[in-house]
């Protein structure tokens, strides 16, 4: 545990001065697009360029977490929250203030090959990795996504929700 803390205050600390950092994730709640053992490298962010549908580096409830960004609110002080989501989990996480948002995943290493998250056709090279049997589990989530961002007000993703009814 001990290790886990001292990880997290150097990363916090690397990432706050403006340098990237890489490390190895563990956990399968980004799969497909990020396999528990994979490495990622994670730059700082300018928050106000945060795209959603981004996979952002942020301290959650008690440790550091890589998920996707999913929307944005306002939280009870007034202040500007972002909601995530892990692609493999059930529920988005709960809503994180702009100063535990640490960096942006810019890239995986996957079989020893690094996979460019910063690239449009990043989406495109995941799906083709995935089985066929795992992209149907996965389509409910992206109806939820879709859902959750339509009712915070992402007029793009509303106005396709609204048309695939």
């Amino acid at each position: 545990m001990q290790q886990l803390l001292r990880f997290d205050r150097i990363s916090t600390e690397l990432l706050r001065a403006g340098y990237e950092i890489r490390f190895r994730a563990e956990g399968g709640s980004m799969e497909p697009a990020i396999r528990s053992g994979e490495v990622l490298l994670v730059q700082p962010v300018a928050l106000e360029e945060a795209q959603i549908g981004r996979i952002f580096l942020f301290q959650g409830r008690d440790w550091l977490t890589a998920h996707r960004l999913v929307g944005r609110v306002r939280l009870p002080s007034g202040e500007t929250g972002y909601l995530f989501h892990g692609d493999a989990t059930d529920q988005p996480d709960a809503p994180v203030p702009a100063s535990a948002v640490l960096g942006r995943v810019t890239a995986v290493e996957r079989d020893g090959e690094p996979l460019d998250l910063t690239s449009p056709n990043y989406l495109r090279v995941i799906r083709a990795r995935c089985p066929r049997s795992l992209r149907a589990l996965l389509r409910p989530l992206r109806r939820f996504g879709n859902t959750l961002l339509a009712r915070v007000g992402s007029p793009q993703r509303a106005d396709r929700f609204a048309t695939a009814e």
